[in-house]
């Protein structure tokens, strides 16, 4: 059930064999044992996605734009609110939740991986510890092996060191990875160069070409991700600050309405992903991410339901009330639809629709964790 891919899924105590690990110098053992015990606590962590299905058909879409590299990689899904992918110099590459709900169809997904398999191919990363080991007395250089890493917050201000690290200490304590992935949270601003960023987009364009997907899938979706970022007025999204694709993109047309919903895939895993990556974000992002769903034909019902939650938790009853409304009546929408549509109903003194909203989410959800206090609620409703 390890959420890995590449034929070749080592045992987590055999992750790295050291002396066949590309780029590997005896020299730098330390960096190699850092990363074997990193990935061996990694794949029993909290937060990380096990779902073989999800772990099959990723590692397929790797495969298909990794080349011969694709059994040396072992891919993880970590549960996360950004855009953010990371290939580390041992193999491992990881991608967010947050980056998987964005992506519209296969090609942009595959234009990610492709993108971050040739940083692993070319050695990007181990190049950038290797230079910053050179300007460093200590192994604090080790923390620099993610350059664009899950373990980062998407969006910051580039001189706002403090902001910065507190950021970092917030997304620690949400995946708990504060102590046994150290050697990543660690990380400040240090990034691939551009010309390191060049490459990988040739070669990412080529494997994609080669794969049979739209070469063009990488330009749409550095142009969605462009999109989303300005709604943060005056914060830039790490994809941004370091990527030139993703830089140069000044305007791109939306992407077409579609007749069918996105990544069958992620379907299932879709709402409690887009309820989890909506906590704590700032209002205007939080919109650009349910927005960003409507885009890439995500179920309607689905969209208005995380929007009406967006706006009851701003505190903006009557337009909330209106898109629970629309949710309920829309395809998709979850059965907790039904439930916080008869909680908005209830604060907003219709008893009885909230009653008949409340009886619906039974109905739907018998095994619900929280039934008995939904059932509560009615039987206060119904009470003579």
């Amino acid at each position: 059930n390890i959420c890995a891919c590449g034929a070749n899924v080592a045992q987590a105590e055999e992750v790295i064999q050291l002396e066949n690990a590309p780029g590997f110098i005896a020299g730098e053992t330390a960096l190699w044992q850092t990363l074997a015990r990193d990935e061996y606590w990694l794949r029993g962590a909290a937060g990380v996605i096990r779902e073989p299905a999800l772990a099959s058909w990723l590692a397929s879409v790797l495969c298909n734009v990794a080349a011969d590299r694709c059994e040396e990689m072992r891919l993880y899904v970590l549960r996360g609110h950004h855009f953010n992918a990371a290939a580390t110099p041992s193999g491992m590459l990881l991608v967010s939740t947050g980056l998987l709900l964005r992506v519209a169809d296969e090609a942009q997904l595959a234009a990610v991986l492709a993108h971050e398999a040739a940083h692993y191919e070319r050695l990007h990363a181990l190049e950038r510890w290797r230079e910053m080991r050179s300007s460093t007395a200590t192994m604090e250089a080790v923390k620099t092996v993610i350059t664009e890493g899950i373990g980062i917050p998407t969006f910051r201000r580039p001189t706002a060191t403090d902001e910065y690290d507190n950021a970092l200490d917030r997304f620690a304590a949400e995946f708990s990875l504060l102590d046994s992935l150290s050697t990543y949270i660690g990380l400040r601003h240090v990034d691939y160069s551009p010309e390191a960023q060049s490459e990988a987009d040739r070669i990412a364009v080529a494997r994609l070409s080669q794969a049979g997907y739209d070469a063009s899938a990488s330009a749409l979706l550095w142009a969605a991700v462009r999109r989303e970022a300005e709604a943060l007025d005056g914060f830039a999204p790490m994809y941004l600050i370091n990527h030139p694709r993703a830089s140069s993109v000044k305007a791109a047309p939306r992407a077409s309405a579609r007749s069918e919903a996105p990544l069958p895939q992620i379907a299932p895993f879709r709402n409690n992903w887009l309820t989890h990556a909506r906590q704590g974000l700032p209002l205007e992002l939080e919109r650009a991410l349910i927005e960003r769903q409507r885009e890439i034909g995500a179920p309607a019902g689905l969209v208005a339901y995380h929007e009406a939650s967006m706006l009851r938790r701003r505190g903006d009853e009557a337009d909330a009330l209106r898109a629970f409304a629309t949710a309920v009546e829309s395809s998709g929408h979850p059965a907790a639809a039904h439930r916080d549509f008869g909680l908005a109903l209830w604060q907003a003194g219709q008893a009885q629709r909230a009653a008949a909203a409340f009886t619906e989410y039974l109905s739907r959800a018998p095994e619900a964790a929280d039934r008995a206090i939904v059932q509560s609620h009615l039987n206060e409703i119904l009470q003579p």
